[in-house]
């Protein structure tokens, strides 16, 4: 396996992140089994736990309902399967929006999904980028609309993204898309009175630009929400609940920062929207005022916004988890069907 994908295999932070975040998510669907789609990692580890909790049901050596996609080459796979019980019901390789945009057949049919794990181990928008919009931003539209397509009502969505500025060169996210959210937060400061009082509290009159300087952390969990409530917005979905959650990486190189954002998505007011989203500014409806960034602004008022730190909480995280990740690892006898 890679170095980040041993690390997805064995980190006890991660492991909290699954259990305290993505499954009090799942549960709030009400849903047993779910079906579910994920970025692969070849440690499985989400399918793994998830299984373990009653939400994936493996049949015949299959993780029914789970999809994965890989933008690699599936390098693992059957180290994974040997690793553990059983395979994906689908894996894909390719970039997700690019497949979705393809007319993926096998991918497009086990759409709608309950769960969509976007679990980036990147910027969402980096300043490396090219392109006017980032194939991880594509991907969140394209699915998007999947849901909406296959008249999906209601379902969770996890992105994942690296927020920190220490990459070589101190490559982080790109300018432009700073600025955009800055703007998007502002549409509501100035058109939401019940944002604008919320963001008084946290803020006073600092603008977005301001705290994008001065608070960066607040600033990026609040602008992020309010770009995913804008992309739901123009498929007529509305945010009913959402949390953030911080994991600070501070061994084997630079300190990295992972903002990793919950989001139970229901039907919302319907919209009109329509064209092909080419620029970042056409990524959601700019006119339409949803609640769906003040519920982080909530979170952020009342303390609610969790962090887990390496440095400090690894040693008893791992005492508390390790245990339970050596069993989602546990290895059986099976045979190792051929890469596909």
């Amino acid at each position: 396996m890679t170095e980040i994908s041993d690390l997805m295999a064995s980190c006890p932070l991660k492991q909290h992140i699954r259990q305290e975040l993505w499954e009090s998510y799942i549960k709030k669907l009400g849903r047993k089994p779910v079906k579910y789609l994920t970025l692969y990692c070849p440690s499985i580890m989400d399918v793994k736990h998830f299984c373990n909790r009653g939400y994936i049901k493996l049949e015949g050596g299959v993780y029914k309902g789970a999809v994965g996609v890989t933008d690699a080459a599936q390098r693992g796979y059957a180290f994974t399967i040997s690793e553990g019980k059983g395979r994906l019901e689908l894996l894909k390789e390719g970039l997700l929006h690019e497949l979705l945009e393809s007319g993926e057949r096998d991918l497009i049919k086990k759409f709608p999904f309950d769960v969509i794990n976007l679990d980036y181990c990147n910027h969402i928008y980096s300043s490396s980028n090219t392109q006017y919009i980032s194939n991880n931003l594509q991907d969140v539209a394209k699915v998007i609309t999947q849901q909406d397509r296959k008249g999906c009502g209601s379902f969770i969505l996890f992105v994942t993204t690296r927020t920190d500025k220490s990459r070589p060169y101190g490559r982080g996210f790109a300018d432009t898309f700073k600025r955009n959210l800055s703007e998007r937060v502002a549409v509501n400061i100035n058109s939401n009175r019940n944002f604008r009082r919320k963001y008084k509290k946290i803020f006073g009159n600092k603008s977005p630009f301001d705290i994008a300087r001065t608070n960066f952390d607040k600033f990026i969990s609040i602008g992020i929400v309010k770009l995913l409530s804008m992309c739901l917005a123009a498929k007529n979905y509305t945010i009913k609940d959402c949390d953030a959650f911080w994991l600070i990486r501070t061994e084997g190189g630079p300190r990295r920062q992972l903002l990793h954002i919950a989001l139970l998505v229901t039907r919302g007011k319907p919209l009109e929207y329509s064209g092909q989203i080419t620029y970042l500014e056409q990524l959601g409806t700019t006119q339409h005022i949803e609640e769906g960034a003040t519920i982080i602004l909530d979170k952020i008022i009342h303390g609610n916004i969790a962090s887990v730190n390496e440095r400090v909480d690894k040693t008893r995280l791992q005492a508390k988890y390790g245990d339970y990740i050596a069993a989602l690892r546990e290895s059986f006898e099976v045979t190792i069907p051929k890469p596909i």
